[in-house]
């Protein structure tokens, strides 16, 4: 795992239905093992992040991914309480570490800009600070 952030919530019960752990599943584009399928011979790359900064921007987006695919899931197995767990616990874990980023660096949403300080435009683009 790249990230402090903990894979415990992995273990869910059902084994069709096993989760992938965070940083795999976003750089898969899909958080259940079962239903990831590659493309040919194309393997998903690795982000790096360059700073501190980046590395929690990234942990955030691997938790917002995890949030919106599990979302899914549960849109079709609405009885799947152990899953609804795990997607609670993920959007927490996003919370605070949204909250966190924010406190920290800046808003990354223009509509969370309570304090009006606009600070919008004045750091890099997440994409100018990876390499791929």
């Amino acid at each position: 795992m790249l990230f402090e952030i903990e894979n415990t919530l992995v273990s869910h019960k059902n084994q069709e239905n096993k989760l992938c752990e965070l940083d795999n599943g976003f750089f898969k584009g899909n958080m259940f093992e079962k239903l990831y399928e590659g493309y040919k011979n194309y393997y998903p790359c690795r982000i790096e992040p360059k700073s501190q900064e980046m590395k929690d921007l990234l942990e955030i987006m691997m938790l917002d991914f995890a949030i919106n695919d599990l979302n899914l899931y549960l849109d079709i197995h609405e009885d799947d309480h152990e899953m609804y767990e795990v997607f609670k616990q993920y959007a927490m874990m996003y919370k605070k570490k949204l909250m966190d980023y924010e406190r920290k660096y800046q808003v990354l949403c223009l509509t969370d800009d309570i304090l009006g300080k606009y600070t919008w435009t004045s750091s890099p683009w997440p994409w100018e600070e990876y390499d791929v």
